[in-house]
């Protein structure tokens, strides 16, 4: 059975593929990251939590280190501690 062109290996086209299936993969960790853990190792993640809870990084990086990284804990711990500080 001969090879064809159209049948030979192309380094090229594995590569494609093999890059089109990282990027999916880690748009979807990405996304599934976002709405569960924090990752205050991560500058994008500082950046995007920051200004979702209106706190500042080292607040956020104290949060984190007491509540862990759960979105859903750090979010109750700061809203508690915001309501624990008088003005």
């Amino acid at each position: 059975m001969a090879f064809r062109d159209a049948d030979a290996w192309d380094p090229w086209r594995c590569l494609w593929a093999w890059w089109q299936f990282m990027n999916v993969e880690t748009k979807t960790e990405r996304g599934r990251r976002e709405r569960t853990l924090i990752d205050v190792t991560s500058a994008r993640d500082i950046k995007y939590w920051t200004e979702q809870f209106g706190v500042g990084a080292d607040e956020l990086r104290a949060a984190v280190k007491v509540a862990g990284e759960g979105v859903a804990t750090v979010e109750t711990y700061l809203k508690k501690s915001k309501a624990e500080v008088p003005d």
